[in-house]
């Protein structure tokens, strides 16, 4: 295993291995340096390509799965509600257009998205076997990206929700995540009690936002057990663990990445 590559790794999953990874040993002034998985534009895409394939293998390692016959699926993400089924009859190149979630039931699929603040949803269903990736920053999470998701493994594969496992996060955290009134209201039209989810501005601040947790409340209002969803709380701004962050270090920031794959 790579050194300080994996900030989290699911291999309890029978059938399935998911994670997500961390930046590890970097330059602090040099925003792209580390383990990143993103294609910007100041960064060696050579390097890129090969930290892709090392973490592939790597996950299927973790589950003492092959690698060989992986094959990494992408989407465009943009900041939208919507899913994506990923087949290997129908993979398009370079990535599944107007998306931010892939869901699949074929094996050997590693489902691939990226972050850098934006809070990852990985689930997993064990019967039937299959399971996606989401990205859900907070566009995508007022439109619901939690439910969307639950709802396309329910409806593609009939996966049960009372059943589905999940991951969520690392994210900005709440300390970090200032956010205006345009993002309040829109967490408040979605009919749950943000008293949990909101701090309220003072006269000095802005509100602050929950994106973890407005997530998870999200995933539980779909069917998912609390019980069955595990936060991975560090702050992607300033957190213990390094992490790449838009909001600490601005658009030139390189990503991590939250991969599932049935195995």
């Amino acid at each position: 295993m790579t050194p300080d590559l994996w900030t989290h790794l699911v291999t309890d999953w029978p059938g399935a291995a998911a994670g997500v990874t961390q930046r590890g040993p970097h330059d602090p002034t040099v925003p792209w340096s580390g383990h990143n998985f993103g294609h910007t534009k100041e960064a060696d895409h050579a390097a890129v390509d090969a930290l892709r394939h090392r973490a592939l293998a790597e996950l299927a390692e973790s589950v003492g799965a092959p690698a060989s016959s992986r094959h990494a699926v992408l989407a465009q993400q943009v900041h939208g509600p919507n899913v994506a089924v990923a087949r290997h009859a129908t993979l398009p190149s370079p990535y599944y257009p107007d998306c931010d979630a892939l869901v699949t039931a074929d094996p050997g699929l590693a489902l691939t998205l990226f972050y850098a603040d934006c809070c990852p949803i990985i689930l997993y269903s064990p019967d039937p076997l299959c399971g996606g990736v989401a990205h859900a920053g907070w566009r995508g999470t007022v439109a619901d990206m939690p439910g969307a998701v639950v709802g396309a493994l329910q409806q593609e594969f009939g996966a049960r929700p009372e059943q589905l496992q999940a991951v969520v996060g690392p994210c900005i955290g709440v300390e970090c995540y200032e956010v205006g009134p345009e993002v309040i209201a829109a967490v408040e039209a979605l009919g749950l009690d943000a008293s949990p989810l909101v701090r309220a501005a003072s006269s000095r601040e802005r509100t602050h936002l929950d994106l973890l947790a407005l997530n998870a409340a999200l995933l539980q209002r779909a069917g998912v057990p609390a019980d069955h969803i595990r936060p991975i709380p560090h702050c992607t701004r300033c957190g213990e663990v390094p992490l790449f962050s838009w909001r600490r270090d601005g658009p030139t920031c390189g990503r991590h990445v939250a991969m599932f794959v049935l195995t």
